[in-house]
């Protein structure tokens, strides 16, 4: 794959801030790509497997890391876990995945919200999912490390990926652990090697997450 296909997106997000913190409103941009989604919905035939999720998504250039499948991309930079709730029968139900990939969270700690309040709403996706889509097999990602000024997130996501484990179980669904993978061991941190600022991947963070997660997509397509 061309190099080029592979830089995250990050520059076009006029939402996303280096410092690591988040913006007030990002509703603009929000509706914005939900009406992307809608027009795009329309000629979607059939999906094999469909990304959900924030800036991290958002910037990953799924056609070109999957190219064996049919993907589409539904992230949206600066979602929190209740933005990707609200937005399901668009991004996700409207296009009947075979197989959902979810990593969301990170903005909810950034912005303040509790373990509890995180944990809450992440139940009410996957509960969603399985009462609407029983036959989507979903891929949950675990938050993954952050470095840098982003750093101060890290032990609220520690505690956060054990409890998205156990609801992951509690749904019958595939849990995986990319925040091991993305770990410098040396720092317990996002590896520097992985990342544009401390919380978005370049591109060998993208590569990273692309080798882990791409046997559970085999083997949820079967």
């Amino acid at each position: 794959m061309a190099m080029m296909k592979r830089i995250p997106i990050l520059i076009l997000f006029g939402i996303l801030l280096p410092s690591c913190e988040n913006p007030n409103s990002i509703s603009d941009y929000h509706n914005q790509k939900v009406k992307q989604f809608e027009e795009e919905n329309k000629t979607v035939s059939s999906c094999e497997v469909c990304f959900i999720g924030d800036s991290i998504t958002d910037g990953y250039d799924v056609k070109s890391f999957y190219p064996q499948w049919d993907v589409l991309n539904r992230g949206i930079g600066g979602d929190k876990t209740y933005n990707v709730l609200d937005i399901l029968p668009i991004s996700f139900y409207a296009v009947k995945p075979k197989v959902g990939v979810l990593l969301i969270g990170i903005n909810d700690i950034g912005t303040g919200r509790s373990n509890s309040e995180i944990e809450e709403t992440y139940e009410n996706i996957l509960k969603g999912i399985h009462e609407n889509l029983p036959s989507c097999k979903m891929i949950v990602e675990s938050v993954y490390p952050t470095s840098g000024n982003c750093a101060i997130w890290n032990d609220q996501v520690n505690e956060l990926n054990p409890k998205i484990e156990a609801l992951s179980e509690k749904y019958s669904y595939q849990y995986v652990d990319v925040h091991t993978p993305l770990l410098d061991p040396e720092t317990n941190q996002l590896n520097t090697e992985y990342t544009i600022e401390g919380l978005h991947l370049n591109s060998a963070g993208y590569e990273v997450v692309t080798a882990t997660l791409t046997p559970y997509i085999e083997t949820a397509l079967g």
